[in-house]
């Protein structure tokens, strides 16, 4: 059963250009992610959990987002997820009738879940965020312009090496066929973009080792340039969580090891960070040509050495 988002009662909608920048790229994230919790945008835009709270309340409250209630952790209270309200996104361009994600909301969250894990790799992104774009599902297959449509599609850079990753978040419910499809649509992207890799994040372990025995049946061009882990993993350790090729014997690798030097990328505007803020809350856009589309090194299935 899809979660119910409910609106607050205030019938008048909160002029949008009257809103502080950070609540402004809330709603551009919002716009993008489809779905986000309280912490989840602590890490992503305001820093603290309870400044995060208070302004979604506020922003609810004004008519902007609607809300629904999260099961309760195994250890904590209930959390709320927040989406645009259909005024807000009317607001933003968007007329479709329905609003996007309701009914796969626990995979939303997961992807922002993992984004924010990765963000977070050295500290708080505000300082120094190793992602240096993130597009999510809808602004990725714009970009792309035909399947394979990731989850997410994130630029990272760390240390002078970099890497695009597709993230294909996995929630345990997809068939074999599905999964054996989706590795040998990547052939002609991973084929054509040789600092491009694929990562599938899992709920356990499994779920990992299936994986493996399926993508066993896949293209090698393909196989070899994809890894797994899981998103418990990386919440832990972010870069540092171990990943497994997906086919072969080879052992698991930290993620970092698996950028690549001499493809460096510079963003001006690193996810989570104040310029990136600034700049979804003035209404800019990122420029991804030179961050996606640029060549370096070729991209082998042995990871770079550490350090």
């Amino acid at each position: 059963m899809a979660p119910v988002f409910r609106t607050a009662t205030s019938s008048d909608m909160r002029d949008i250009r009257l809103l502080r920048y950070r609540d402004r790229a809330v709603l551009r994230i919002l716009d993008r992610a489809e779905a986000a919790t309280p912490r989840q945008l602590a890490i992503l835009v305001y820093g603290n959990l309870r400044t995060a709270q208070e302004r979604l309340v506020s922003l609810y409250e004004g008519g902007l987002l609607e809300r629904t209630t999260l099961p309760p952790a195994h250890r904590g209270g209930a959390e709320y997820a927040y989406r645009l309200s259909r005024r807000a996104r009317y607001r933003l361009g968007d007329h479709s009738p329905r609003a996007r994600g309701s009914n796969r909301l626990g995979h939303t969250l997961d992807i922002v879940e993992t984004v924010c894990a990765l963000a977070t790799a050295n500290g708080s992104p505000r300082h120094d965020s190793p992602v240096a774009a993130w597009l999510a599902e809808p602004t990725a297959a714009t970009a792309l312009g035909t399947p394979p449509y990731p989850d997410s599609v994130v630029v990272l850079e760390d240390g002078g090496r970099s890497g695009v990753v597709c993230l294909e978040i996995d929630e345990e419910t997809q068939r074999r066929a599905v999964i054996e499809a989706k590795l040998n649509g990547y052939r002609w992207l991973l084929g054509g973009q040789p600092t491009w890799w694929l990562l599938f994040v899992v709920p356990s372990r499994n779920r990992a080792r299936w994986l493996r025995a399926v993508a066993g049946q896949v293209d090698a061009a393909v196989a070899g340039r994809a890894w797994v882990t899981s998103l418990v993993a990386l919440q832990a350790g972010h870069l540092d969580a171990p990943a497994l090729p997906l086919t072969g014997d080879a052992s698991a690798a930290a993620l970092r090891t698996l950028l690549h030097p001499s493809a460096g990328r510079r963003a001006g505007a690193p996810v989570g960070s104040e310029a990136w803020l600034r700049l979804l809350g003035e209404g800019g856009i990122e420029d991804l040509n030179e961050l996606l589309w640029r060549t370096g090194q070729p991209v082998t299935t042995t990871p770079a050495p550490s350090g």
